[in-house]
């Protein structure tokens, strides 16, 4: 099974965030069905920065502490770095005023609205 291919590169653009969520979702299901979770923690970390890509490996050159890091550690960092904080009530405003659109179905409105849940 270790002839799985890894995830794409990720990618940054505007919504970086929901990118970053996809990717490590992406990856975390590549570690798992590749059986790469039993590696030693060198080598998880080594294939966590290979498949990531060049634009977070400069990301993760400006992290600080984390040479004897754990991939999750790493993550987490990552985590950090692309998910900030989020204003409740900002997010509980833009949640009341959204408002179907004309022509958008019903299902892809209640997607929309999971989404917005979600943050």
């Amino acid at each position: 099974m270790e002839s799985l291919a890894p995830p794409p590169p990720l990618k940054l653009n505007s919504n970086h965030v929901e990118s970053w969520k996809l990717w490590k979702q992406l990856f975390q299901l590549y570690m798992d069905s590749a059986s790469l979770n039993d590696k030693p923690e060198s080598q998880k970390v080594a294939i966590l920065l290979h498949v990531i890509g060049v634009e977070c490996l400069e990301i993760y050159n400006t992290f600080t502490e984390v040479p004897s890091a754990s991939m999750n550690d790493i993550l987490a960092k990552f985590e950090a770095h692309f998910v900030p904080q989020r204003n409740i009530t900002y997010e509980r405003q833009r949640l009341f005023f959204l408002v179907q659109r004309e022509g958008q179905s019903v299902d892809d409105f209640i997607t929309e609205l999971r989404k917005q849940l979600r943050n």
